[in-house]
């Protein structure tokens, strides 16, 4: 059968061309890897990072092929360290996360902010005090935005978090996700949040009438 394989970054650098079409008789989108990293022999640790789309979308090294496929090795894309994050004890900026994520490149760009409510849970609330591991948080918030950006790439985000006390109406948090298109910005905000909510070492108190508790450490 008859693939179409491309080459990105390094691999095209590399391989001084954008794409072979080659006639491949093995049947796994990872034997394209396997074949690739034949080429020369500084690409097999390279191959063995990348990950492989086929038809655009993203597949594991078992997934089958047809004749006719297009095959991407995706290098990994910046993020992590390059990623913008920043646990801040002054106020949050909408513009200076957007000013991190924008590019000619991204015609889609997701923002989400968390502001500071009235209420919680039948509580009245007049205030929030967030506390974290600054230490931990910072490591967590990046291998949260390089995972988003790597699930949604070509992607670029941005992940702005409060700590110290807030009052109602203040910004607590912001997230945002730049990508070619709208969808996959959605996709990667909404990942950035929850996996935000669910990992990183954040702790947040409320003030209401009753006096001040922990969210989320119950009775």
């Amino acid at each position: 059968m008859s693939i179409k394989v491309l080459y990105f970054a390094i691999l095209r650098q590399r391989l001084g061309k954008d794409y072979d079409v080659i006639n491949f008789e093995q049947q796994t989108a990872g034997d394209v890897a396997k074949f690739v990293s034949t080429q020369q022999t500084s690409l097999d640790k390279i191959c063995q990072r990348c990950r492989i789309a086929v038809n655009q979308e993203f597949v594991d090294s078992s997934h089958p092929l047809s004749d006719g496929d297009e095959v991407a090795l995706i290098p990994p894309v910046s993020g992590g360290q390059d990623s913008y994050v920043a646990l801040l004890s002054e106020p949050l900026s909408i513009d200076r996360c957007l000013s991190k994520v924008k590019s000619p490149q991204f015609g889609g760009i997701c923002i989400f902010v968390g502001v500071v409510r009235n209420h919680s849970q039948g509580r009245d609330v007049s205030q929030l005090q967030y506390t974290a591991y600054r230490g931990m948080v910072e490591k967590v918030l990046r291998k949260i935005a390089s995972d988003a950006e790597q699930s949604h790439a070509p992607c670029r985000v941005a992940i702005e978090h409060r700590i110290g006390s807030l009052t109602i109406g203040d910004i607590a948090v912001i997230v945002c996700a730049a990508s070619p298109h709208r969808a996959e910005s959605f996709a990667a905000a909404r990942q950035l949040i929850e996996e935000l909510k669910k990992n990183a070492p954040i702790w947040k108190k409320e003030r209401s009438s009753e006096g001040f508790e922990w969210v989320g450490m119950g009775p």
